[in-house]
């Protein structure tokens, strides 16, 4: 099963936030726009409810930021570990690679989470590719299959 669209633009929407100075509810509707997600204000308002965003201002402005942005955690690794827990059947390691089993129509949801966490939250990880049941993650070198499969364990078992 594909995942919903509100799933892939809440994806897209905790990246630009990560990656952009964002002031207002029009501004990502644009860039929402321009990557082929046409939605309302009401919407975009509910969006970043679900994803954790909220209104800060400082010294440079006013912005919307993802809620424990620069935490060791960092932004989407609770929903990330939510989503494991529901789904990973099993964990296995190979070479510089990490296999991961879900359900039928499962593994695209949890490699969505894993990819929308903020950078850094998962140092091991470079990326992920997921078919029906089965994915792929790949580990970032330094690091191996091995300590990837184990840093995915330990967020399941442990981030809340």
């Amino acid at each position: 099963m594909p995942p919903s669209q509100s799933t892939v633009r809440r994806a897209i929407l905790r990246r630009l936030l990560e990656s952009k100075t964002i002031a207002s509810q029009q501004q990502l509707r644009e860039q929402l726009a321009e990557r082929g997600h046409h939605v309302a204000q009401t919407t975009i308002s509910r969006d970043l409810d679900a994803v954790g965003a909220r209104k800060v201002r400082d010294s440079s402005g006013t912005r919307y930021q993802l809620a424990g942005r620069g935490r060791d955690t960092g932004a989407g690794l609770h929903d990330a570990a939510k989503r494991m827990r529901l789904f990973v059947l099993s964990i296995e390691a190979s070479g510089n690679l990490v296999v991961i089993k879900t359900p039928p129509g499962s593994a695209h949801s949890v490699a969505v989470a894993l990819d929308a966490t903020a950078p850094g939250a998962i140092p091991e990880l470079l990326g992920t590719i997921a078919g029906d049941d089965t994915m792929f993650v790949a580990a970032r070198p330094p690091f191996d299959g091995e300590a990837l499969a184990a840093r995915l364990g330990s967020i399941m078992e442990t981030v809340p």
